[in-house]
């Protein structure tokens, strides 16, 4: 009896490591996935109005040039 409930503990103490291990991998994943919110936030926030408002400005000269 007092085995098995060694034995039983272990299994416990076993588990521990498991847990602690998938949080660890929980919060690393979490915490990636947020800094790729941010970057794609801030590649939203910089980058695409640059590229429309060059886009936009080309458009404009072309059809000026074929306009004209």
């Amino acid at each position: 009896m007092c085995q098995y409930n060694f034995l039983s503990l272990i299994k416990a103490w076993s588990i521990v490591p498991l847990a602690a291990l998938i949080a660890t991998l929980g919060s690393a994943f979490l915490s990636i996935m947020v800094f790729t919110i941010y970057l794609n936030y801030w590649f939203e926030i910089t980058v695409l109005p640059i590229v429309s408002f060059f886009l936009s400005y080309v458009v404009d000269l072309l059809h000026q040039k074929v306009k004209y």
